[in-house]
């Protein structure tokens, strides 16, 4: 339940549960008035109030009457209208004239002896006989006779007499309706406020462990309301930040290993180009031919060096994105068919065999057609120099595969273990059998190649060939059609 359902359902709680407890306390009430006062109390007081109200427009009518604001006309017709006030066929008046001559009656009791003694007793104003009562007023030459012939006497004394329980009974009320709040509140606070607790605590537990630098802590909150969300985001967040921090230390071992990797492939031609410098000057080479071959030498060396520059210039602007692409629609496999076409005896005559194999020559995809062609190259150049030492070969085959165009290539040299198949992406990396001939390469060809490719929304890995050789897989996106 969500907290908005819950406070829904809390105010819905609020008014009903004083009405359910309101009802509850006054069931109690009745219950404990029926037992002292009598089941028939109520009725019984209300009966004596509207004959208590009958009594009161009386004594209006006489004051009005004395004050000559109504006159005896006036008087006789609102004793007239007395009946219409009494709710009750237990009240009555009577109307007689100064020699107790009869002139109206209103109401259903007759006239009897109890009337008869209280008009002949001028001083009597009040007589309770039984259950009847008669209040006498005289207004001008008029009596008027009120009278109640069901009476309930000693109601007020009986309240007088239960005073005490009356108290208990009020103060057990109070106490009733403090302990009902409390417990709505408490209800309430459980209810509604402590899966707020509970969820700005896991916020909090989450947020303190990410503070101390805890970033694999997962916040667990199984609550299915506004704070789940929230939570979800924290533990994505820190899965993020785990990552970047991941990448962080990742970038900072690659950049150990790109300096360290640059001082190894250095330090050799630099030693090198000094060793023969050092020649030319102290007259080691003594004849044109030896300088020739020493010139020579250096030119080898300068151009290693320059290669090198150049790929960690090409490295460093495609790790900073300052790398511009030229992306173009292409015919995969015409360029392919292209490409190798114009490559193949080249390196036929360098000692490897290539073989291609286009199996869909209408395929459209987005590229850069000269920076692919730089990670073709270098694959090849790879396979040249890595690869089997007697009948070096590289099949080059391109497919569609679920909305991507998949290239392979493929050589039959001693491979690569499969442990070590991920890192050669990375830069400076090679494998021993390369460290031990820095010479054949820089370490960052297949870096660069992995940038290039994934810049054009491609993957680059490497794997083991159907000959146990290396293979190199390229996936690029097929291009929308118009």
């Amino acid at each position: 339940m969500t907290i908005r359902q819950r406070l829904y359902f809390s105010n819905i709680l609020m008014i009903v549960m004083p009405i359910v407890l309101t009802g509850i306390v006054l069931a109690g009430l009745f219950f404990i008035f029926s037992e002292t006062f009598g089941s028939d109390f109520l009725n019984q007081w209300q009966e004596n109030e509207i004959y208590a109200k009958e009594y009161e427009h009386i004594e209006e009518l006489q004051e009005q009457f004395e004050a000559d604001k109504i006159t005896e006309a006036q008087l006789e017709k609102k004793i007239s209208q007395l009946a219409e006030n009494f709710p009750s066929e237990d009240i009555s008046a009577l109307l007689y004239d100064e020699d107790q001559t009869l002139l109206q009656r209103e109401g259903t009791y007759q006239e009897d002896e109890i009337v008869r003694s209280m008009l002949e007793n001028p001083e009597q104003y009040t007589l309770v006989v039984n259950k009847v009562l008669l209040n006498r007023f005289n207004v001008g030459r008029f009596r008027i006779l009120l009278i109640n012939q069901n009476y309930h006497m000693n109601l007020e004394e009986k309240i007088l007499d239960s005073k005490h329980t009356i108290l208990f009974v009020a103060l057990i009320t109070i106490l009733c309706v403090i302990l009902f709040v409390i417990m709505t509140n408490y209800i309430l606070a459980r209810f509604i406020f402590r899966p707020i607790n509970e969820g700005l605590n896991a916020l909090l537990s989450g947020v303190q462990q990410i503070r101390d630098g805890n970033l694999g802590w997962r916040t667990k909150y199984q609550s299915e309301d506004e704070f789940r969300p929230v939570v979800n985001s924290l533990n994505e967040m820190a899965e993020r930040l785990e990552t970047l921090v991941n990448e962080q230390e990742k970038n900072s071992e690659n950049r150990k290993e790109l300096i360290a990797g640059i001082s190894h492939d250095l330090r050799t031609p630099l030693t090198a180009v000094k060793a023969y410098v050092e020649g030319l000057e102290k007259g080691v080479a003594t004849t044109p031919a030896m300088r020739n071959k020493y010139l020579q030498t250096l030119t080898k060396k300068t151009d290693e060096l320059t290669h090198l520059v150049d790929q960690l210039f090409l490295f460093s602007k495609i790790d900073l994105g300052d790398f511009a692409l030229r992306i173009q629609t292409v015919n995969i496999g015409k360029y392919l068919a292209e490409l190798i076409a114009g490559i193949t005896d080249e390196y036929q005559e360098r000692g490897l065999t290539i073989l291609l194999g286009v199996h869909s020559f209408q395929t459209q995809v987005e590229i850069d057609p000269e920076q692919l062609r730089n990670v073709i190259i270098n694959i090849v150049e790879n396979t040249l120099k890595y690869g089997a030492p007697t009948d070096n070969q590289l099949v080059i085959e391109q497919y569609e595969q679920s909305e991507q165009v998949v290239i392979t290539f493929s050589d039959n040299g001693p491979g690569v273990p499969e442990a070590q198949q991920e890192k050669l992406f990375d830069v400076f990396y090679r494998g021993d059998q390369a460290r031990t001939q820095p010479g054949k390469g820089s370490g960052l060809g297949l870096a660069i190649a992995r940038r290039v490719v994934e810049s054009q929304a491609g993957t680059i890995e490497a794997q083991t060939s159907s000959s146990g050789g290396l293979q190199i897989r390229i996936h690029l996106p097929i291009a929308p059609k118009e």
